[in-house]
């Protein structure tokens, strides 16, 4: 199968390597995704779980926020036990694991919060991997010029992105050949033809 650049080269009818750089199409690429995956949940988001990454901690480390969080649960002694987490203020975090307390929280009723970009899990799992913290979220996969697939994204919407990426390609060469003029209008156009695309989709 052909690499994203190639495909763009061809569809386009434009070199990549100067006008962008191979490290700026790739760029272009992964802020596609991004787009691409916001604008479908937004017409459709029942396809949200198509584009969601599942992670584990244990080791009370927290779990990096990388995009919309989808759900929190934490393990219960028991790997297929999953039990759901609310959320708790930051400034309760300490509160909670004081059993004398009413905002105590347990194995039965955990909770998480969310401090400095990263979730937190109540009660701590203090390296047990049964009491694990699960966290779903919005996946955004980084995407080379490389590439001929899309990690973890629907093989039904990578040409949505070749076509976003061919665009903005075309913008760039744009820009260089008659400035800013041309460029706005151009985008205006890649707007249009994305949400064009879209609507056919939902």
């Amino acid at each position: 199968m052909a690499s994203f650049k190639d495909q763009v080269e061809g569809l386009a009818s434009i070199s990549i390597g100067t006008t962008p750089t191979d490290s700026e199409f790739s760029q272009i690429l992964t802020d596609g995704v991004k787009d691409i995956i916001n604008r479908i949940v937004a017409v459709k988001p029942e396809e949200e779980e198509n584009f969601t990454t599942t992670t584990e901690n244990s080791d009370d480390s927290g779990i990096k926020i990388q995009g919309k969080v989808i759900s929190v649960t934490r393990k219960n002694s028991n790997a297929d036990y999953l039990m759901p987490c609310t959320k708790i203020r930051t400034s309760d975090r300490y509160e909670v694991t004081n059993s004398d307390s009413l905002k105590f929280r347990s194995g039965y009723n955990p909770g998480f919060y969310v401090l400095d970009g990263r979730i937190y899990g109540i009660p701590i799992s203090g390296g047990i991997s049964t009491k694990s913290l699960v966290v779903t979220q919005l996946n955004y996969p980084v995407v080379e010029y490389s590439n001929t697939l899309i990690p973890s994204f629907p093989k039904k919407y990578e040409h949505l992105v070749t076509y976003y990426a061919s665009m903005m390609c075309l913008l760039a060469k744009a820009g260089s050949l008659h400035g800013d003029t041309v460029v706005t209008d151009a985008i205006t156009a890649v707007n249009t033809n994305i949400d064009s695309a879209l609507t056919e989709i939902a």
